[in-house]
């Protein structure tokens, strides 16, 4: 059977899950609407203008798996037994850095989610942008009118990601480097997690966030060519 798979140019790899949803029609036409409005807010507005919000979670037991020793020797890195609840971690980005993070030790809710939006729309009045489009997931709070509401008064668009299209929100790749920076790190107790996701967040750079936009921007058009989207 294996001969037979390998002269048929196959390999054994890692199945990666794709949820059916992702690429149904449905999907398709959404994406497809998604990028046409981002086009059309682009001709009217710069690219820093686009601002992207997500949150993600960190915790204590996130080390790196990787490590030195000598040949024929294991990689050891001896810990304490580590018990930590959940960081969750609220950031912005756009295609010129790293704009605001906060953290809690619980979800964020409406309540939390609608305070760090206040901090933001000061934070987007001090950096003197205007008329910014502020993009974010369908989780169900971020749909919450309030949330709408502080957006729209402060003058600025609010602009709903597509569902199952991480690819279209940059700052997934760029909590994917602070994550592994704070994994490096290796925090051990959350004095330590806490001090280490500022440190971690020092590393992420301006040309990082261009990398990540750019990255980002090349699924437009894909988008709008209806492509299936597996990558």
């Amino acid at each position: 059977m294996f001969d037979h798979v390998r002269t048929e140019h196959y390999s054994w790899k890692r199945v990666s899950i794709i949820p059916e949803r992702r690429n149904n029609e449905s999907t398709l036409n959404i994406r497809e609407r998604y990028a046409t409005r981002y086009l059309e807010l682009l001709q009217s507005f710069r690219e820093h203008q686009f601002i992207f919000i997500d949150e993600c979670g960190v915790n204590i037991s996130m080390r790196t798996s990787h490590g030195r020793s000598k040949i024929g020797s294991p990689a050891i890195h001896v810990v304490p037994n580590l018990r930590s609840r959940n960081i969750s971690i609220c950031a912005a980005m756009n295609v010129n850095g790293m704009l605001l993070h906060k953290w809690h030790d619980r979800a964020f809710n409406r309540d939390l989610f609608g305070n760090y939006i206040d901090e933001l729309l000061e934070k987007i009045r001090a950096l003197n942008i205007e008329h910014a489009t502020i993009v974010m997931d369908n989780v169900s709070f971020h749909h919450c009118e309030e949330i709408s509401q502080q957006i729209s008064e402060a003058g600025h668009t609010l602009l709903f990601l597509p569902p199952y299209s991480p690819f279209m929100n940059p700052i997934e790749n760029m909590f994917s480097k602070w994550k592994g920076e704070i994994r490096n790190m290796r925090s051990e107790n959350s004095e330590e997690l806490y001090q280490n996701i500022t440190a971690a967040s020092s590393l992420i750079t301006s040309s990082d966030c261009s990398g990540y936009y750019s990255h980002m921007f090349r699924y437009i058009n894909r988008c709008l060519r209806r492509e299936v989207i597996e990558d």
